[in-house]
């Protein structure tokens, strides 16, 4: 949809080149609490390009690094602290609600220029520690226009048929949900709950 010179170059952060961003900064706490964030604009460089499923693979010690990531002195610790905050957010999310769905997509297959196959492409504890810094990045973004009162785009959702019987299937399992439900309140209750990371976009 966006012209190849901006979705894989001036918006892509390609290794070794500097790119204007906007840094999304958190400050996490062993529990999974946010207590601090802040956004502002930053010329970052990518050192390292890596690959999901072989960053996945070292993560979970299945593979040896690769010679990219041991490139950059410190990088692997630097992931291991990553994926240490990003499990801890999820769980602050999994405790405020969230819901854990496991979607997989299609991975083409190419032969030349024709496309021969569609194979699955499960998700894995790499794409899974974007997704959680992500998550927390847009929650701590919406939060930082609110408070300035800018205008922004929200996606809305209509009240859930039924919720009387939600809440009574909840209550049968051990949780509790408000009468009304309100979508306000379970977003707030998140973002004022998660060491220090960072997180760049290209603009």
């Amino acid at each position: 949809m966006l012209p190849e010179k901006l979705s894989t170059n001036f918006t892509s952060l390609c290794q070794g080149q500097e790119r204007l961003a906007i840094i999304v900064e958190m400050t996490v706490e062993a529990s999974g609490a946010v207590t601090a964030s802040d956004l502002y604009r930053a010329l970052v460089v990518n050192r390292a390009k890596l690959a999901y499923n072989g960053v996945a693979r070292w993560l979970e010690g299945a593979a040896a690094a690769a010679p990219a990531q041991l490139a950059v002195d410190g990088l692997d610790r630097q992931l291991r602290i990553q994926d240490s905050v990003a499990q801890a957010l999820k769980r602050v999310r999994q405790a405020h609600g969230a819901l854990d769905l496991d979607s997989v997509e299609p991975t083409p297959v190419f032969e030349g220029e024709r496309l021969t196959d569609l194979r699955p492409d499960p998700g894995n504890r790499a794409r899974q520690l974007i997704e959680d810094f992500m998550i927390a990045a847009n929650s701590i973004t919406a939060a930082f226009l609110a408070a300035r009162g800018m205008p922004v785009l929200r996606r809305v959702l209509p009240t859930p048929r039924r919720w009387d019987r939600i809440v009574a299937l909840a209550s049968a399992l051990g949780d509790v949900l408000p009468d009304t439900p309100s979508a306000r309140r379970s977003a707030s209750s998140w973002c004022g709950a998660g060491s220090l990371t960072l997180s760049a976009f290209p603009t």
